[in-house]
């Protein structure tokens, strides 16, 4: 089960995100102070920002082309074993060419839960899904390539034909442990 997003326009929808600093005033007490700020989804490209806490926090942003390249998947990215996923959202930028039963896109791996992480509406120009996974979906026990598959219309597996055309834009974001050098 997935929480789902509205629609989202990934160059002027926005997100509040606040940044906590501690300061140490002339008596030696610490404060915490926040400051707020707006950014777009535009901004999540491909950043990587590490956590003290031995989390790493990874952000995919893929755009996945299906022309020429008549298949019924494209991988989009290798999330490792003990990772989180926070969140997934499918844009299709170029109309996808499906047929038979394949009708929709998927975000999952194509040999398991192909829709795990969220599935669009149908194959058409900005039909997207942003999700915030349930907590059974989005931990990754085992490292799992992620693709986006052409599925049928409950997501419960593969359609009968390949894409042959089209474009999606993932992004995916999730955190993953940080193993520490030895010393």
């Amino acid at each position: 089960m997935a929480t789902v997003i509205p629609n989202l326009d990934f160059t002027t929808d926005k997100i509040a995100v606040k940044n906590f600093t501690s300061v140490t005033d002339d008596r030696g007490l610490s404060k915490s102070q926040s400051q707020e700020q707006e950014i777009t989804l535009e901004q999540l490209r491909a950043e990587v920002m590490t956590d003290p806490a031995g989390l790493k926090e990874v952000k995919v942003d893929e755009i996945i082309d299906f022309t020429g390249n008549a298949t019924k998947y494209k991988n989009v990215c290798t999330i490792p074993a003990g990772s989180k996923v926070k969140l997934a959202i499918i844009q299709i930028t170029e109309l996808v060419v499906g047929g038979g039963t394949t009708v929709k896109l998927g975000l999952g791996p194509n040999g398991g839960n192909v829709d795990q992480l969220g599935i669009t509406a149908a194959l058409t120009k900005n039909s997207q899904v942003g999700a915030v996974p349930a907590d059974a979906l989005a931990l990754v026990a085992a490292q799992t390539a992620f693709d986006l598959n052409g599925v049928v219309t409950n997501g419960s597996a593969l359609g009968d034909t390949n894409v042959t055309a089209g474009k999606a834009r993932v992004i995916i974001v999730y955190d993953t442990p940080v193993v520490l050098a030895n010393v």
